[in-house]
């Protein structure tokens, strides 16, 4: 039995309900596409397992997210499970590099050209984090700074982040590392001197 996709979908462009974005109904026209491919399966099934094979390899991002929201982990067998689980974990690494480059941001935009106020102004910056984060005041300055060396400093770190290659552990074990590595050079080499 062949399974009709259109009569699962609205065909017609009046029949979207109004909330949808062009990206919501692009998916959709894919997995029209995908299902009118496949003969004699059960369109549920196929549905969401084979969107999420072609979810394994795209970068992660809205459009990614906006997948894995629409599929139903319930109707999907173990090993889909497992990958379906593995591109949340991707989109929350994915997310928490748009975090850190946000957190950069709030430490470097816009600076006043007087060296004098430089100290106050990013001073102030991480008291306004803390509150606004709900952090301890003394760990803000820090968490801020961290995300301004990876962003800056470590851009294939930040990189691997983005695409959910490695996790903010990861990420900031490097980071760390880097930093170490960078103090004892310093500290080498003036002992050289």
């Amino acid at each position: 039995m062949r399974h009709s996709a259109a009569s699962n979908w609205p065909t017609v462009a009046s029949d979207w309900p109004t909330v949808l974005s062009v990206a919501v109904a692009s998916l959709f026209r894919m997995k029209i596409a995908l299902l009118e491919r496949r003969d004699n399966v059960d369109a549920d099934i196929v549905d969401d397992v084979t969107m999420l094979e072609h979810l394994a390899s795209p970068e992660p991002g809205p459009f990614s997210m906006m997948v894995l929201e629409g599929t139903d982990p319930a109707k999907l067998d173990s090993d889909a499970r497992l990958d379906y689980a593995k591109a949340w974990d991707r989109q929350q690494r994915w997310s928490t590099a748009r975090a850190q480059n946000a957190l950069a941001e709030v430490l470097i935009a816009e600076l006043p050209d007087d060296d004098d106020l430089i100290g106050l102004e990013i001073s102030y910056r991480a008291d306004m984090a803390a509150v606004t984060m709900q952090w301890p005041p003394a760990t803000a300055f820090g968490r801020l700074n961290q995300a301004l060396r990876l962003v800056t400093e470590l851009p294939g770190t930040f990189a691997l982040l983005s695409a959910g290659e490695i996790s903010f552990r990861h990420a900031e074990l490097i980071a760390d590392a880097t930093l170490v590595s960078n103090l004892l050079t310093c500290c080498w080499s003036r002992r050289a001197c």
